[in-house]
């Protein structure tokens, strides 16, 4: 296989961290099919060339992680 970069894993490879994974074909692009595995799981299984990559999804219900509160109150 191709060399990887440092935020992309091998299909069967244990999570490096808990969290989404995300799948991407031998182009790069998302599948959009997502898995949640905990540290030292093993990642799903993937056609050849296939790779996961970790990722951060956020809940359409909570402000993105990188917006402040104080951009989101309105003053009266």
């Amino acid at each position: 296989m191709e060399l990887l970069g440092p935020n992309e894993f091998e299909p069967g490879t244990a999570a490096p961290i808990s969290g989404t994974y995300e799948l991407h074909h031998v182009l790069g692009n998302r599948i959009g099919q997502y898995v949640d595995l905990v540290i030292g799981q093993a990642l799903p299984s993937a056609p050849r060339g296939w790779y996961w990559s970790a990722c951060c999804r956020v809940s359409a219900a909570e402000p993105p992680i990188w917006q402040s509160h104080t951009e989101t109150e309105v003053v009266a």
